[in-house]
């Protein structure tokens, strides 16, 4: 709250039958009226550079009246003086008499009005004053007042008190209702209430209380009537969304060499809108990648991320990895992992369901079959016999480098030997295929 003392002097006289001694007092009249000559200053109030309000308009008219204190609804007036004055100046000297009650005991409360008057000569108060009460009895000492002045009309003068109620954090781009409730002294007219935000950069207000976020943050929100205000805070938070993500393969088990692929499915949750997605897979080292198709983003095979862009409250992205399973594989499964992250401002609520992970079974068992068959079973002495030995792999996995032993018995000397794959050792009998 900051205080402008406006440029201007108004000099308002008080006067009635008799006139200002040299001692500067002015005696009561045989009739109990008395005169009081008053000097008053304008002072604003309360700046309120971002209220709803805007701007006050030029002051063109001057209004002051007179009225009887105690007040009453309607006030008692005893005098009104309307003065236009230029828009562009920057003092007035005004005078205004006032016929003074004869009861002694009278009081006097004056009333200051700065007016715009537009030009189809409709009336706005842009800020009004009062000062008093003054007596009209005995000696009355003349009076230099300095007038605090308010936006808007003399309603607001009556005002006690201003509370802001309702509230509570407002989500980025979104709005919350606040409430003025104003008392008043008994009687008094609906004062108007002028709303401001303290940090329009984080959040703005209208002229009926409506607060939107536009920035991270905490802003106080005022609402003024007349000389009272109030104040609350309303902290803006960023929106909340719910990134799930999952991971699935096309098999659970899978031979060395063997293709393989994995699909990761994002999903926002919500309720916002998720800006700014990215997915990180960093791909096992048994997995030998052949192409990745994401359905919307793009995917950097060197550091694993697919980077998703914005997603939409339920909605969903995929990405499809293909390849195969390297030749000899460490371990006994391939394990891979991913976990989801959001780079905007949203905040993801639960963080249970970023992660997802899916293990496939490597196949390294093979059910090998060997039979033997010989040409003949009665050899002569010095013929050549002949042995046929055939080694199948049954499967599910291969069998990296199969042996088979074949010792010849005693008699058989060794001439040859023909592997259709792999070498046979006759030394030694066993033939590695």
């Amino acid at each position: 709250m900051r205080a402008l003392r406006l440029p201007i002097a108004l000099a308002l006289a008080l006067f009635a039958l008799s006139c200002v001694d040299g001692n500067g007092t002015s005696p009561v009249g045989e009739n109990g009226a008395g005169s009081l000559l008053l000097q008053l200053t304008p002072q604003f109030g309360p700046a309120m550079a971002n209220s709803t309000a805007g701007e006050p308009l030029p002051i063109n008219r001057i209004r002051v009246r007179a009225v009887l204190f105690p007040r009453t609804t309607p006030d008692t007036e005893i005098t009104t003086a309307v003065i236009d004055v230029p828009s562009d100046a920057d003092s007035w000297e005004i005078d205004v008499e006032v016929e003074v009650p004869e009861d002694p005991d009278a009081q006097i409360f004056v009333i200051l009005e700065l007016v715009n008057v537009a030009p189809d000569g409709q009336e706005a108060t842009q800020w009004s004053g009062q000062v008093g009460p003054f007596s009209v009895a005995g000696d009355v000492q003349n009076e230099s007042q300095t007038v605090e002045v308010y936006r808007g009309p003399p309603s607001n003068l009556a005002v006690q008190s201003v509370a802001v109620t309702g509230g509570g954090p407002v989500v980025l781009g979104e709005t919350v209702q606040l409430t003025a409730e104003v008392v008043t002294e008994a009687g008094a007219e609906q004062p108007t209430v002028f709303w401001e935000s303290l940090a329009p950069e984080i959040a703005t207000v209208d002229g009926a209380g409506l607060v939107t976020g536009v920035g991270l943050g905490t802003a106080v929100i005022r609402a003024t009537a007349g000389p009272r205000s109030g104040e609350t805070e309303v902290p803006v938070v960023p929106p909340s969304i719910d990134l799930a993500l999952d991971k699935t393969s096309d098999a659970t088990s899978v031979q060395p060499t063997g293709a393989l692929a994995f699909t990761l499915t994002v999903t926002n949750l919500g309720p916002a809108v998720a800006s700014e997605v990215s997915v990180t897979d960093d791909l096992p080292a048994a997995f030998d990648l052949a192409s990745a198709a994401p359905s919307q983003g793009g995917f950097d095979a060197g550091s694993g991320v697919w980077t998703v862009g914005e997603l939409a409250a339920g909605g969903s992205a995929t990405l499809e990895l293909a390849g195969a399973v390297i030749e000899n594989p460490i371990g006994d499964v391939v394990r891979n992992e991913a976990t989801v992250s959001n780079l905007g401002i949203e905040v993801d609520t639960d963080e249970s369901n970023d992660a997802a992970a899916v293990e496939v079974t490597l196949l390294r068992e093979a059910d090998l079959a060997v039979s033997k068959s010989v040409n003949t079973t009665r050899p002569p002495e010095g013929s050549e016999v002949v042995f046929t030995i055939e080694l199948v792999n049954n499967g599910p996995a291969r069998a990296a480098a199969p042996q088979v032993v074949d010792a010849l018995p005693v008699g058989l000397t060794f001439v040859s030997a023909d592997a259709g794959r792999g070498d046979y050792d006759p030394t030694t009998g066993i033939w590695t295929a």
